[in-house]
């Protein structure tokens, strides 16, 4: 059977080629340090196929041959990525190769790994961002901060985590049994994804169903979505972080609204319907009601829409959109906020080059009828997919963007030893043998940072606040411990050393903004090169939308930041880019928070009151592009999927292809373990799903694609 994907994508050479070489495509972008930075384009797709004219075939893959730019896959295959990647030359290396340019990975490095990246190489995640991506972290991280600044964080519903608060669990479900105007609750699998083992529940008895081995997020099910024609949806939000400390972040001008298949019934005997209650495409995508938007030029049909279609339609019904999406930025802001105090120390200590890391995350947003926006989850690695027009063209887009605000420069030195393994016609030739290389000095310029400069502390800064980042504290001396006096007096040291930490933490708590440290050329260096760095990716930032910092987000935001070190960079880079801080009072900011966080009191910008329009005034006027239709598609018929990679254009070490041709077996025995599974048994089917949801046997199929390894 032929890919319907690739015949689509092979219709593109009935275009006149002309164009594509007569279009000015930049292949690197000059940054301010005199780096070259590697620039991608969507349009790269168009001259990957293998009916590709030869005059084209270099016309973007030539930048990153010729720089012998590497990339690798850890523990994830994600077409889209290595599809962009070899339409730009990139050579792919297997896991264990430290010489690439770029890591792509589905989870956490550890922190040696991380601490031996170099400042030229670029990795999707931050250390330790799971915090905010594992459903129980998540609401612990919100429901932290609500504790300390109260109304600004309430925007999760009320929620246990089991099996700790099991008996909590059923003394809310037996509250809900005798009084049905109670909202039910909805269990979540902390770690899950794609709607696997959601229960939602009314019941007392059905507390027996949660599993009590495994973390659960159990909460307060909204009950009023806000409904189109009668289905309940969500939004996908896409959120790049550069920065944690200080904190940048951009937010995708586009987005996909997921709709339910069914019409939503919250009545109690349809709480088992999953089509009706839950809005995971990859639930959806199998119900028989479910309609595929095969038209790139219709966002609004199906059922999974853009964002700025949603946007637009909501707007024909005299909702504020504007304001709606300025709601939901606080939302994202706020919640990497939580999170900031957790994130930064690890990248402390891993040494990261601020440079070194980016980060995709997939905000779930959920409106209910009052126009408040609800937070669902963040995911770590959001779905890059396309089994649709609408997901090609948005998400190839998003990737482009996503790389191009992570700024990978062209670098050769640290790659020269990896070399591409034989095509058929090749294979009389030598080849490299793939393993690990040596690491070869990178000459990257790096004259933005101080040697004695690490992670934003300076050798007088660590020194004073070395105590609070490691615990405090001098260790007895190794003599010592290997005697009982020894042992003895280490104990004693270390009760007093608990002491001094409370005190070491109790003064830097106190310690005034302003310090001297921030008076010296390395201190005023580091701020230059964050400056530099964010006008860099604002150069470079596609349809990204920066969010944080802006005009008024010091003064929004500064009382809902912890101190996590004397350097403030957020303050700094804040000023530096902006100057002085407009001034507002306590009560000023406090009626921002408010105003935005009671939708249902304010729904539009007419109901806020005069200095808060002017709080978020920058913010109200961006919110316009979201609402804006993407650029228009030239190409007809567009590709439902993405292209098949010409042979040549598959560029890959040999330990790569041996890799890969081990892991294709692999997935191919558990297929057909699967099958005569359920040849033998077929009745196990019906125990693989709960309440409708995804359960083992799409778990197992879903992780990972055949057919994607097989026809790339």
């Amino acid at each position: 059977m032929k890919n319907t994907g690739e015949n689509c994508f092979e219709a593109l050479d009935e275009i006149d080629e002309a164009n594509i070489l007569q279009k000015e495509e930049m292949d690197y972008f000059v940054a301010p340090n005199k780096e070259k930075l590697i620039t991608f384009s969507p349009i790269a797709l168009k001259c990957i196929t293998r009916k590709t004219s030869a005059q084209n075939r270099e016309k973007f893959s030539k930048i990153g041959s010729e720089y012998n730019m590497c990339f690798k896959l850890i523990k994830c295959d994600r077409k889209l990525v290595r599809t962009v990647l070899f339409s730009y030359g990139f050579l792919q290396c297997s896991n264990r190769n430290p010489n690439v340019n770029l890591i792509w990975t589905n989870t956490h490095l550890q922190q040696h790994v991380m601490r031996a990246l170099k400042p030229w190489q670029r990795i999707n995640h931050f250390p330790r961002s799971h915090c905010i991506t594992k459903k129980d972290s998540l609401y612990i991280n919100i429901a932290r901060a609500k504790a300390m600044f109260n109304l600004p964080f309430n925007f999760i519903p009320d929620f246990f985590i089991t099996p700790e608060d099991i008996e909590r669990v059923r003394e809310a479900l037996k509250r809900i049994e005798s009084n049905p105007q109670h909202s039910p609750l909805i269990v979540k699998p902390a770690g899950s994804s794609s709607g696997r083992g959601i229960i939602i529940m009314n019941m007392a008895e059905k507390a027996k169903d949660i599993d009590l081995n495994t973390k659960m997020l159990v909460s307060s099910y909204i009950a009023n979505p806000l409904l189109l024609n009668g289905l309940k949806f969500d939004l996908r939000i896409y959120v790049c972080v550069t920065s944690f400390y200080p904190l940048i972040v951009y937010i995708y001008r586009e987005g996909l609204t997921r709709f339910a298949t069914q019409k939503y019934d919250i009545s109690a005997e349809n709480l088992d319907e999953a089509h009706k209650h839950l809005t995971n495409y990859s639930l959806n995508k199998i119900s028989e009601k479910f309609v595929k938007n095969m038209d790139p030029t219709e966002e609004n049909v199906g059922h999974k829409w853009s964002l700025s279609a949603l946007l637009r339609e909501l707007e024909q019904r005299n909702i504020d959109t504007k304001l709606l999406m300025v709601r939901i930025e606080d939302i994202v802001i706020k919640t990497l906020l939580s999170a900031q105090h957790k994130i930064v120390p690890v990248c402390r200590s891993a040494m990261l080059n601020p440079r070194c890391c980016f980060e995709l995350f997939g905000f779930d947003i959920l409106i209910d009828d009052q126009l408040k926006p609800w937070l669902l989850e963040v995911n770590l690695s959001p779905s890059l997919g396309c089994d649709a027009p609408l997901d090609s063209i948005l998400k190839t887009r998003l990737l482009c963007d996503v790389l191009n605000i992570a700024s990978i420069p062209l670098v050769r030195e640290n790659n020269i030893l990896n070399t591409c393994a034989p095509t058929i016609e090749q294979e009389s030739q030598p080849t490299d043998n793939g393993k690990e290389n040596a690491d070869i000095p990178s000459s990257f310029p790096i004259e933005a940072l101080s040697t004695t400069y690490v992670n934003g502390n300076s050798d007088a800064l660590s020194s004073t606040s070395s105590g609070y980042a490691s615990g405090g504290g001098a260790s007895s001396s190794s003599s010592d411990r290997f005697t009982s006096s020894g042992r003895i007096n280490s104990a004693r040291k270390n009760r007093l050393n608990s002491r001094v930490t409370k005190v070491k933490k109790a003064t830097i708590f106190a310690r005034p903004s302003f310090f001297y440290e921030r008076q010296n050329s390395q201190y005023k260096s580091r701020i230059k090169f964050y400056a530099n760095k964010m006008n860099t990716e604002i150069e470079r930032k596609g349809a990204f939308i920066r969010i944080f910092p802006r005009t008024t987000t010091w003064s929004l935001y500064s009382g809902l930041m912890e101190d996590i070190g004397p350097e403030e960079w957020d303050k700094a880079i804040y000023e530096e880019l902006y100057g002085s801080t407009p001034y507002y009072s306590a009560r000023d900011i406090e009626n921002a928070h408010e105003q935005l966080i009671n939708a249902s009191q304010y729904p539009s910008q007419e109901n806020l009151s005069n200095i808060v329009r002017e709080i978020f005034s920058e913010a109200l006027s961006e919110a316009d592009k979201y609402r804006e239709k993407m650029p228009p598609i030239t190409v007809k018929p567009f590709p439902v999927a993405l292209p098949r990679v010409r042979s040549p254009a598959r560029r890959r070490t040999q330990s790569c292809m041996e890799s890969d041709e081990l892991r294709r077996i692999r997935i191919e025995e558990e297929r057909k373990a699967q099958e005569i599974h359920t040849v033998i048994n077929p009745s196990a089917d019906q125990n693989y799903s709960n309440c409708g949801l995804l359960g083992k046997k799409e778990d197992i199929l879903s992780q990972t694609n055949l057919n994607e390894i097989v026809n790339f």
